[in-house]
């Protein structure tokens, strides 16, 4: 059986290791391990840049980007960096809406850290629990 080099790789492995190009029949320069790495993070990229993409559209109204250079990437209440938000924590610093989802305007959106936005949602929640208890109260 004849061999050739795979051009990613370097490793010399047997011609059925080649994939056979669609446009001109002939074996592919990368190795099928090489061209399916490679198709897997290409795949895995486009996936996460369409899910933000969607993610910003259906949530923020498409403002989300907008939200964070208005705010400079930094928590509006402890001034923490995108920097450091993604060193603490892994992720990138998150975007809030301050009157809850009522609508999605850049003036309803603000930019936080995770903590403070747990903290933000914590005290929401008991400001709605204990509206709730009122009204149960009156009836």
């Amino acid at each position: 059986m004849r061999k050739k080099v795979c051009t990613k790789c370097k490793e010399s492995k047997y011609l059925r290791n080649f994939p056979r190009r669609s446009d001109n029949g002939k074996h592919s320069s990368w190795c099928k391990n090489c061209f399916k790495k490679t198709i897997a993070k290409t795949n895995k990229r486009r996936t996460l840049s369409y899910t933000r993409a969607v993610e910003d559209r259906m949530f923020f109204g498409g403002n989300r980007a907008l939200a964070l250079e208005r705010d400079n990437y930094r928590c509006v209440k402890c001034n923490m960096s995108n920097e450091e938000h993604l060193l603490r924590w892994g992720r990138t610093i998150t975007v809030d809406h301050i009157r809850g989802r009522v609508d999605d305007s850049l003036a309803n959106l603000q930019t936080l850290c995770l903590l403070c936005h747990g903290h933000k949602d914590i005290l929401r929640r008991k400001d709605f629990i204990i509206k709730e208890e009122l009204n149960l109260c009156r009836y």
